[in-house]
């Protein structure tokens, strides 16, 4: 009889720890679908609304390649490289830095980023202003930045942190995945509400 009971208590003990281990993975599920992800350009932690994926640094083409891929990267400082041989072919697609062009005192300085998780469930870009939308919560402004419009190579609009956090690689000239101030223009952007020629800024929110 104290036999049965003891495998009894030993059987039940068992089914209950499987219980919460699988109420521990379907909460974990669900907090996984209520999060969105983000990159932190111009940064290298998240905001306390969010926790930090991995932090790197900012790159992509070449800012002059024809062909080049238009996307900026956040680049993981824990690289893992293959074995394949390198194609003898001359049109290779090239990975670079990334670099800030802004004639101050960031310019020439190479930009960090991190790839954050938000504990909220939808993440959005606004361009134009650096407060969110009422019901939406901050998680970082600054200013909206691309490559230059004369460039061979095409570019997209990120938002990068208004302190432009660089790595301490130095200040040297060299190029690569290029970073520029966007500026803007009255015409067909309407002016008001806009001005002419102001640096443009952006806010990334949650909700």
């Amino acid at each position: 009889m104290g036999a049965d009971i003891q495998v009894f208590k030993t059987q039940t003990s068992g089914d209950i720890q499987t219980l919460k281990n699988s109420n521990t993975q379907q909460e974990l599920a669900i907090q996984d679908a209520q999060s969105s992800t983000f990159v932190h350009w111009g940064s290298s932690t998240c905001s306390n609304l969010s926790h930090t994926v991995y932090s790197g640094v900012v790159g992509g083409s070449w800012y002059d390649h024809r062909g080049a891929a238009t996307n900026y990267l956040c680049l993981t400082m824990s690289p893992v490289f293959s074995d394949h041989a390198v194609p003898s072919i001359n049109a290779l697609q090239l990975l670079y830095g990334g670099e800030y062009t802004t004639s101050d005192s960031h310019h020439d300085k190479d930009p960090v980023c991190a790839v954050c998780q938000s504990t909220l469930s939808a993440t959005v870009m606004i361009p134009g202003t650096n407060v969110c939308t009422p019901g939406w919560h901050l998680q970082y402004s600054g200013f909206l930045m691309a490559g230059q419009n004369d460039h061979a190579a095409g570019s997209e609009y990120i938002c990068v942190d208004s302190r432009l956090e660089n790595t301490v690689h130095g200040d040297a000239s060299e190029d690569g995945k290029l970073l520029y101030y966007t500026v803007t223009r009255c015409g067909s952007l309407p002016c008001t509400p806009y001005v002419n020629n102001k640096v443009v800024t952006c806010a990334v929110c949650s909700k």
